[in-house]
């Protein structure tokens, strides 16, 4: 599994879509998630000019004016979304993960400026942590995959489950 977590910093200039794009197929990334995107609404055209021409699927939670926004982009050919949902700051996309037919959930997450929100915002991603170590889905194997941008600290964190391995920049 390959993934690219990055803080664009606004998705509308397309210097900055080919960057990603040329970074995409060069390492062959399966699942994209982009933070601080700074655009209202996403498109097909959009997507394409980030993904190239590979299949995709992608679900994004728009920006409020100038600040924040959340893409992921996925190749639709090894995971396939089942359900999303996103809350300020966080996105949710569930699906499978088509090599082994696994249950994968992936939390792409700009954290807020506010202290109170970011203290919030933690506080749901470890009740999805929590909930998601407590066991498996029948005899499925599940994966949790957490990619997030601390502004405050400019470090990206890194968490898959058990599942997969641990670790943190």
């Amino acid at each position: 599994m390959k993934v690219l977590s990055y803080n664009i910093r606004g998705a509308g200039r397309r210097e900055k879509r080919r960057e990603v794009r040329e970074l995409i197929e060069k390492s062959r990334i399966e699942i994209c998630c982009l933070q601080e995107i700074k655009v209202e609404e996403v498109n097909k055209r959009l997507c394409k000019s980030i993904w190239g021409n590979s299949p995709s699927d992608w679900a994004w939670l728009g920006s409020i004016g100038n600040t924040g926004g959340i893409l992921t982009i996925w190749n639709s050919e090894v995971f396939q979304k089942t359900s999303e949902w996103s809350r300020t700051g966080m996105l949710v996309v569930n699906g499978r993960w088509v090599e082994d037919d696994s249950i994968c959930t992936i939390i792409n997450v700009y954290a807020p400026n506010s202290a109170a929100q970011r203290g919030e915002l933690w506080e749901i991603l470890q009740a999805l942590g929590d909930h998601h170590l407590s066991g498996q889905i029948g005899h499925r194997k599940m994966s949790l995959l957490i990619f997030c941008n601390s502004e405050a600290s400019n470090l990206i964190y890194f968490y898959f489950s058990v599942f997969l391995f641990c670790c943190a920049y």
